[in-house]
């Protein structure tokens, strides 16, 4: 009897479908990465595709741009698809909480110091107020490629 059902509500062409499905993947710009990457296994699952190479460079080309960037320059240390999965969520999951740290420190009425290149990096001596907003500023506001390579050392951006 169950294999009755089986053959009556199977979808013979699940597999097909799973790899085209596969194949337009994309992280969307608002997804979470936890949500895109469960899809992504789903249709691996699927569509049957098992090869970790093609897995790891799949994912890479389906992350966003920032993201994509922000791992190119550590992508030779993440040899497998596992390893490149946790860093890209670890890179992910630091690119949102410095979005949400952001904002705050835009709304902070902060008056903005002209650029000029004795002002771009206060010497350690100043110590007013708004030198020490500036500071705080300043440590936020890595490049994305510098942000991964010392993420890759074991720096943390959680804390201030």
């Amino acid at each position: 009897m169950m294999q009755t059902l089986t053959k009556a509500f199977n979808d013979p062409h699940k597999k097909v479908k799973a790899r085209a499905t596969y194949r337009n993947l994309r992280i969307g710009k608002q997804e979470r990465f936890n949500t895109f990457i469960s899809k992504f296994t789903t249709y691996t699952t699927q569509a049957e595709i098992t090869d970790n190479v093609m897995l790891r460079e799949d994912l890479f080309k389906k992350v966003t741009k920032t993201l994509h960037n922000s791992v190119h320059s550590n992508l030779h240390l993440n040899s497998t698809f596992h390893k490149l999965q946790d860093y890209i969520s670890l890179i992910f999951w630091e690119l949102e909480a410095e979005k949400k740290r952001t904002p705050r420190t835009a709304q902070a009425p902060v008056s903005k110091p002209t650029s000029s290149p004795s002002s771009a990096h206060p010497t350690p001596s100043r110590t007013t107020a708004n030198t020490t907003k500036k500071d705080k500023k300043e440590k936020l506001t890595y490049s994305d490629k510098h942000k991964a390579d010392l993420s890759a050392k074991g720096a943390c951006f959680n804390c201030e």
